[in-house]
């Protein structure tokens, strides 16, 4: 809708660079995107977590491996690196503006 911008901020054929341009220009509602992809655009000061209300993360997807995210070295480390953030350990237990982890 016109209220709400859903952002793809992963594919092979979209490059940080105009992915960090696109979230500094738009107010984004839904953001997906790779554990890296994400702490990437946070490093870049891109995207901003202070009004993050929930992280949501895929357990169900199996790559040709039959690997989930929490099998494949590639994306194990970066989503824990992503997941102990100080801005997001921070606000876990907040009662002022908690970030809920769901994992389905």
């Amino acid at each position: 809708t016109k209220e709400a911008t859903v952002a793809k901020l992963f594919a092979k054929h979209i490059k940080l660079k105009d992915a960090t341009s696109f979230v500094k220009k738009k107010r984004i509602n839904i953001g997906v995107g790779t554990p890296t992809r994400i702490i990437d655009l946070l490093e870049e000061r891109a995207l901003s977590l202070e009004s993050l209300e929930r992280v949501i993360i895929d357990t169900s997807f199996m790559d040709r491996k039959n690997r989930s995210i929490f099998d494949m070295k590639e994306t194990q480390r970066p989503l824990l690196q992503l997941l102990n953030t100080d801005e997001l350990k921070s606000r876990y237990a907040t009662a002022g503006s908690p970030v809920k982890l769901i994992f389905y």
